[in-house]
Parts: structure tokens; sequence; C-alpha cells
């Protein structure tokens, strides 16, 4: 489940909650919500079957949107039900990548002494326009605005020491953002937001960045990281598969008609 559904789970009105199942073992849950004439759906992959599917479908017709589905954790070879054969159209996919910490001892062949710490009051407007740029054709992350960013920061996991930003003359043209997840089972870093300026970022400032944040993990203590990707930007896919990163499940989004 997002962050974004995470936080609808309290929320009131424009969120619709389904849920089947007869008790613990059985529950099904799946969150429902309209934005920009567009049905977009939640589902856990082993919390995911038929009754609920047709419930969603059917309270898509109601509202005359079509239908987005969010399906997460697919792995391969896993249960799923057959969306093709429904109509559906698969969107996006976005991998969940993992490697455990810390990293081999390296070399590091680029001048670190440019990184520092994000400063939230100095920081924030040059950030986001970093981030719009970066993120431009991205569907979520190139959205943020200041309110969004504010929000972040207040979160109980910020640690400005997990914000790294690069200046060149002065001027942010890269960062790596991490955060880490308090799990009833455990601690584990993600690679939360990592980018580079496309017009003002020396070759390599992507590689440095992330193996300062993964470095910065394996000094307080964690033994593992994960992050998320979409399946179709290679540029990233290539620096993550060579840092050891491997993948462990793919989160779907399919477009169904109603």
């Amino acid at each position: 489940m997002t962050e974004q559904a995470r936080d609808r789970l309290t929320s009131g009105n424009g969120v619709d909650h389904f849920i089947t199942g007869e008790n613990v073992e059985t529950l099904r849950y799946a969150q429902g919500v309209l934005s920009e004439a567009r049905y977009e759906v939640e589902f856990l992959a082993d919390r995911f079957d038929e009754v609920l599917l047709d419930s969603v479908l059917s309270r898509a017709r109601e509202i005359g949107s079509s239908c987005f589905l969010w399906i997460h954790g697919v792995t391969e070879g896993g249960d799923a039900l057959d969306l093709a054969s429904r109509g559906g159209q698969l969107e996006r996919t976005i991998l969940r990548m993992s490697r455990a910490l810390p990293l081999p001892s390296v070399e590091q062949s680029f001048d670190q002494s440019v990184m520092r710490e994000f400063n939230q009051n100095t920081d924030r407007h040059a950030w986001l326009a970093l981030n719009r740029e970066a993120f431009a054709e991205h569907p979520e992350q190139g959205h943020l605005g200041d309110a969004d960013l504010r929000v972040r920061l207040a979160q109980p996991w910020f640690d400005p020491a997990g914000f790294l930003v690069s200046e060149n003359q002065g001027v942010i043209n890269g960062f790596s953002w991490s955060k880490v997840h308090d799990d009833p089972w455990g601690r584990i870093g993600e690679i939360y937001v990592i980018a580079v300026s496309p017009h003002n970022a020396p070759k390599g400032l992507g590689r440095a960045l992330l193996s300062a944040s993964l470095n910065w993990m394996s000094t307080i203590g964690l033994d593992h990281v994960m992050l998320y990707v979409d399946e179709s930007n290679v540029r990233a896919r290539h620096l993550y598969d060579s840092t050891g990163f491997t993948i462990q499940w793919q989160d779907q989004l399919w477009r169904l008609a109603t």
C-alpha cells in the first residue's frame, strides 16, 4: 500500500473502502478515490479476489469513471487474477528492489565535499525547482509542491542527515533523500527519492549520491535497504542493477473498462 493510501485510511470524504471476508484470514481490502475523472483503486496482490474486483467495478460504473487498479506486491509465479482476460491493459509497472548493507569497500572517485545536508529553511524552493525539472514526466513526484514537501519534512521519520544535496557553485544540482522504516519485523532503509539535474550535473554524480546515502545507512546500523523505480526508467535501473539491487516484487497499474 502506498504512503498516500495509508494516509487515506482515516480519511472521511472522497475515499471508498471495500472489505470482504468473514475473519482475519479471509479479509480482503481495497481503497478507491476519484481524482480528475479517473477512479484509482489499490489492492494488495495476496488480498485480491473476484468479489472485491466486482465491487470496485460496480462502484466505478456507478460514478461513470474509468477504473485504474494498482496491484501491489506481484511476485513471479505468484497467484493473481487474470486481468488481461477481463480486458485490462497494463499501464505501468513499478519495481521494488533491495540489497544488503554495507556496500563492498570501493574507492570513491567523486569529490563528496560538494555534498551536504538539506537545509529546510534555505533549500526548499531550489530543491522544488530541481525536483520538478528532474521528474517532469513523472506522474507523482513531478507535481510535488511546497505544501507537500513541508508535510514530508514534518514526518516522524524525517532525518536531515539522510537528505543529501550536492552543489555546483552554490546551485543545487542533485540530491538523495533516504528514510528509515521502523517496521514490526525490523528497521530497513529506503532510497526515498534521488535525482540529478538534467543540465548541470557532472558524470557520476548520481552514483556518488547513492553511495553516500547507502554508506550513511550503514553508519546508523541498518543492514538492508530498498527502493522503488519505474520499470521503464532504464537509466535508473542500470544504476541500481550495477549497485547490487535485485527485484523483490512489482506494483502494477491496470486500466479496466467499466
